[in-house]
C-alpha cells in the first residue's frame, strides 16, 4: 500500500513539474503601440492589414484595435480619429 501512495505522489510530483515547465513562454514578447489617424474610407481591417505581418492573423488585431478603441463598427471610422493600435511582437 506504501508503495503505491509513493508512486501516485511521485507521479503526481513529475506531472506538475512537467506543467510547471510547459507554461515557460516559448519566447520574449515585446509590445509595441501604433497610434494611427484615420483617413476618408479607412476601415478597422485596413489598419490591421497595415500592422500585420505575414504570421498575424488579421482578424485577430482587428479585432483587439476595436475592443482597444471602444468602437462597436469597424467601418465607423471618422477622418481624423485617432486609433491606439497595441500588437505582441517576439522579439
Amino acid at each position: 500500500m506504501k508503495r503505491k501512495v509513493k508512486a501516485l505522489l511521485a507521479a503526481a510530483f513529475l506531472m506538475a513539474a512537467g506543467g510547471a515547465y510547459a507554461w515557460q513562454p516559448a519566447e520574449d514578447v515585446e509590445t509595441v503601440e501604433y497610434r494611427y489617424t484615420a483617413e476618408a474610407g479607412d476601415t478597422v481591417w485596413d489598419l490591421a492589414a497595415r500592422v500585420a505581418r505575414p504570421e498575424d492573423d488579421v482578424r485577430r488585431i482587428a479585432w483587439e484595435i476595436q475592443r482597444q478603441n471602444g468602437l462597436t463598427d469597424a467601418r465607423d471610422l471618422q477622418p481624423g480619429q485617432v486609433l491606439r493600435v497595441t500588437v505582441a511582437r517576439a522579439q
